[in-house]
């Protein structure tokens, strides 16, 4: 009888977990969280087992069979998931974040791109020791370019990857292609294995750009390369060419070529005794310069005359700390700029000026505008110190750039900067002809408006994460590659002031938010449960001073809506606010002040 009355109750506790389930997936939906229709799937199938279990634990007859169906059943679902790769490159589903800028609020995508973790392949994790950033499995480096519809990505790794664009964020298609690029860092872990200060990981693909011929087109990655036999590494250029239709159509194997390498080879160095691979001081940056040349941006991989012998950066039989030029008719070089620690920003404009960000030591982060034969002053000239000291000791004017080309810009403190990009679509229209320049350590995005060669505007847009690339994407979107947690983020402007942060963006040229700050009007800080045109220091118009109660969401509603009408002949210059939406967003905002 206890049997019997088993299965309608199982049945039951099914519906009901499935119920809750489904309620709380769409009450979420409604606060703007979004999942991946694996992750409800196996949520609720999780309900229901445990839903079912519970009841078949209060069946004591059954409990013996019960908890072996148990058993089976979750078998089966777990081998079921792994075998067919279920969450393989599945997208982490996440709404939209809306962050607020001067002159936009963004629409930022955050798209996970979990296949570009290869175990193994990255920064380790040895027991007692210290996980590093960004984390095991992914190198750090790569870059991405787009081309026609989509975009091809190359990771740290050497891994190329065909990324088709979305319509919605949920249709990103992550393809992995057959080629591979001739970096042979296996040989290099191999050379340094048990020399635990050298960080192999850092031996890296740097930067691709394609280039698009008469047949087909050409592309370039920039790479390190181990001479086994010299046992020293170089920076190389490597391209192939296809006559594909597109990347994604390309059939391996490929037929590589060396169209540039640094020179000296350079040994892992020593320095008080102990070995260093500066890898990450590598540049490594690609750019298009007209019809017929290739930009690159090289570091000193820290042979700058202070943590080594020499300062190859100022050698001029030495390719580190150049930006070189190398022709794309024959493959001949020269140096472009010289005086450069670690450029990691490389940018041609339309009218085919050269930008270039680069890391200082501790602070002086530079942007540069880039002139044929000009000296940027490292290691001799920089606004950054040594670390730990409060000097550059090689400075000939510490704090001063003199004798050398000056920077447009220096950050003090350093953000990590790294690449940069021009906005010159129309979707970000305000912001056209602005630098967007990304950061590791800052976690931000910095545009920085130029004119008259002077810098006007520096606005730092937190999007917190490290973003390793940007380039302006097929319709305008501004698309970051952060290989941190490997990942893009598509950034749009938002068709509406979605949050209530954005929504409030409007107030606040007039309004501040800290207590006591008057600004054009008075300061919201606490206006909610206050009286009405009482703010202390504040000279109200008579109409709002005529107003009496309190503000609460009623009459912050009521105002907002139309204010004239709230209060004929108020100073507000706001004439109202037709969309309920937006108004609730902007007194959510001012209940939280």
């Amino acid at each position: 009888r206890t049997q019997e009355r088993l299965l309608p109750r199982l049945i039951e506790a099914g519906v009901c977990a499935i119920a809750f389930v489904g309620s709380a997936v769409l009450l979420l939906e409604l606060r703007d969280f979004t999942f991946a229709e694996q992750t409800i799937a196996l949520a609720l199938g999780s309900a229901v087992l445990l839903a079912s279990g519970a009841e078949i634990l209060r069946s004591r007859a059954s409990i013996h069979t019960g908890l072996l169906v148990l058993l089976i059943v979750a078998g089966v679902q777990w081998q079921w998931i792994v075998t067919t790769d279920w969450f393989k490159d599945s997208q982490a589903h996440l709404a939209p974040r809306f962050i607020d800028s001067q002159l936009y609020t963004l629409e930022a995508s955050y798209r996970p791109l979990p296949s570009v973790i290869k175990p193994g392949d990255g920064i380790p994790n040895p027991a007692g020791q210290v996980r590093l950033e960004p984390g095991g499995g992914i190198r750090e480096g790569g870059g991405i370019v787009a081309r026609g519809n989509g975009y091809l990505l190359v990771s740290g790794a050497g891994d190329f990857y065909w990324i088709d664009p979305p319509e919605r964020e949920r249709d990103l298609v992550v393809r992995e292609l057959d080629i591979d690029v001739p970096i042979n860092a296996a040989d290099f872990k191999k050379a340094v294995r048990g020399t635990a200060a050298v960080r192999y990981w850092n031996f890296r693909v740097q930067d691709v750009e394609v280039v698009d011929r008469a047949e087909g087109f050409r592309v370039f990655v920039s790479h390190h390369y181990w001479y086994e036999d010299r046992a020293c590494y170089v920076v190389r250029v490597s391209s192939f060419d296809s006559t594909a239709a597109s990347l994604r159509a390309v059939e391996a194997p490929v037929v590589w070529r060396t169209v540039f390498e640094s020179r000296p080879c350079l040994q892992v160095k020593r320095f008080d005794g102990a070995p260093r691979f500066a890898g990450e001081e590598s540049g490594g940056r690609l750019a298009r310069l007209g019809e017929h040349t290739l930009l690159l941006t090289l570091g000193d991989h820290e042979h700058d005359g202070l943590n080594s012998e020499h300062a190859l950066a100022q050698d001029p039989e030495a390719s580190y700390g150049k930006i070189v030029a190398i022709s794309l008719d024959d493959f001949t070089s020269s140096f472009r700029s010289v005086g450069h620690r670690n450029p990691q920003g490389l940018f041609v404009d339309k009218d085919g000026v050269v930008w270039s960000t680069e890391h200082g030591p501790d602070g002086g982060d530079e942007l540069n505008r880039i002139e044929v034969g000009g000296n940027y002053g490292w290691p001799f000239a920089t606004y950054g110190v040594q670390y730990g000291r409060n000097v550059w000791p090689l400075s000939t004017q510490p704090g001063f750039h003199d004798g050398y080309l000056e920077p447009v810009y220096a950050w003090v403190p350093s953000i990590g900067v790294s690449n940069l990009v021009g906005v010159e679509a129309d979707l970000f229209e305000i912001w056209r002809g602005d630098l967007l320049v990304t950061s590791l350590r800052d976690r931000g995005l910095w545009r920085m408006r130029i004119r008259n060669n002077g810098l006007v505007v520096n606005e730092r847009i937190h999007l917190d994460v490290r973003m390793r690339d940007i380039i302006e994407g097929n319709r305008g979107e501004i698309v970051v590659w952060s290989d941190e947690n490997p990942q893009l983020v598509f950034l749009r402007p938002s068709a509406k002031r979605s949050t209530p942060l954005a929504a409030f963006a409007m107030c606040k040229g007039c309004h501040k938010i800290s207590a006591g700050a008057l600004g054009i009007g008075p300061s919201l800080h606490g206006i909610v449960g206050r009286k009405i045109a009482s703010r202390a220091g504040y000279q109200y118009s008579a109409a709002l001073s005529a107003i009496e109660g309190r503000w609460d969401v009623a009459s912050l509603d009521a105002y907002l809506t139309n204010p004239q009408q709230f209060a004929p002949g108020t100073s507000m210059a706001l004439q109202g606010i037709a969309d309920k939406q937006e108004r609730k967003r902007i007194i959510e905002y001012l209940v939280g002040l």
